[in-house]
C-alpha cells in the first residue's frame, strides 16, 4: 500500500512520537481499509460553517488548530462533532461519498427557515491524501474510540460512507461548485455531472503536473492504486460556483451527513 509523508503543519499536530495515539492508531494517509475511488460530496449555505473562503477557495474547520495527538481528545472531538445542536468547534469538515445521502440533505436543508439555497462541493481526496492530509471514514473511527451515536434511527451504512477531513481542505483539492436546485434538476445528476467533472479534473492535473515535471506515469498510477485504501465504499452508488461571506447564525456545527425527521426522534437534526 503506498503512503505519503505527513504534511509538515499536520505531523506536529497528531505527534509521530512513539507514546503517541497516532503511535497506536493512525490517522496518516492511507490507513483505512477497503477499496474505492470516489469523490467527496458536501452540501452547504451561507449559513454553514467551514465555506470556501472568498478570497483563497480554501476550507477550514471551526477549531483548526486543535491537536489531535491522544485518545481522549480524538474521542470527545469526534462525538462533539456527532451533535449536531453542539456549539461547540471541531476539527473536522464533513463529507460524504453517498449521493443519495448527500441528495436528501440538500433537499431537506433548502426549505428549512434560516438554511436556503444550498451549494454542492465536490472534492478529489487523491489530492488531499497526495499532500499529505487524511481523510477519515467516521464509521470507522467511532466504532475504534467507542463514540455513541446519539441518533437511533441512523444505520451503520450512513456511518461509513461519511467522511471526515482534519483541520481544512485547500482548494487546489476541490474539483468544483455546483447550485443544488440546477445540478438536481438533471435525473442522472451523479452519473451525468459530478462522476465526470471528476474524470476531467484529475486529467487536467496529471497534464500540468507532469509538465512541471512534478510527477511521472507511474507515479501517477501508484497514486491512483493508493487510492484504492481510503474505504469510501466499494462501486459507484446509484444515484456553478458559489461563495459567500460566513455568517454567525449557523445552525449549530454544521458537521456530518445524516437526517432524522422531528416525527422519528422529537428533534430536527442534520450535520454535515
Amino acid at each position: 500500500m503506498t503512503s505519503y509523508n505527513f504534511s509538515p503543519i499536520e505531523s506536529p499536530r497528531l505527534d509521530l512520537s512513539p507514546s503517541s495515539e497516532e503511535s497506536n492508531h493512525a490517522w496518516s494517509p492511507f490507513v483505512q481499509g477497503e477499496h474505492i475511488d470516489l469523490p467527496l460530496l458536501r452540501t452547504w449555505d451561507m449559513y454553514s460553517g467551514s465555506q470556501p473562503n472568498d478570497a483563497t477557495g480554501n476550507m477550514y474547520a471551526r477549531e483548526h488548530h486543535l491537536p489531535l495527538n491522544t485518545f481522549k481528545i480524538r474521542k470527545s472531538s469526534l462525538q462533539t462533532h456527532l451533535v449536531h445542536r453542539s456549539r461547540i468547534p471541531t476539527p473536522y469538515i464533513s463529507f460524504t461519498s453517498s449521493p443519495v445521502a448527500l441528495g436528501e440533505l440538500a433537499n431537506y436543508r433548502k426549505d428549512r427557515p434560516f438554511r436556503g439555497a444550498q451549494t454542492i462541493t465536490v472534492i478529489d481526496p487523491a489530492v488531499r491524501l497526495e499532500a499529505g492530509w487524511p481523510v477519515l471514514c467516521l464509521g470507522d473511527e467511532m466504532r475504534h474510540y467507542g463514540v455513541s451515536n446519539p441518533y437511533k434511527s441512523v444505520r451503520d451504512e450512513e456511518l461509513n460512507s461519511h467522511y471526515v477531513c482534519l483541520w481544512r481542505v485547500m482548494n487546489d483539492e476541490m474539483v468544483g461548485h455546483w447550485d443544488w436546485n440546477e445540478l438536481s434538476s438533471k435525473l442522472n445528476w451523479y452519473e451525468d455531472i459530478i462522476l465526470p467533472a471528476l474524470t476531467k479534473f484529475r486529467e487536467r492535473r496529471r497534464r500540468q503536473r507532469e509538465q512541471l515535471g512534478v510527477i511521472d506515469g507511474g507515479q501517477v498510477d501508484e497514486l491512483s492504486s493508493a487510492i484504492d485504501a481510503l474505504g469510501l465504499g466499494g462501486t459507484s452508488p446509484s444515484g456553478g460556483s458559489s461563495t459567500s461571506s460566513r455568517r454567525d447564525h449557523s445552525d449549530g456545527e454544521d458537521s456530518g451527513v445524516f437526517i432524522e425527521n422531528e416525527s422519528v426522534e422529537g428533534s430536527a437534526w442534520e450535520v454535515l
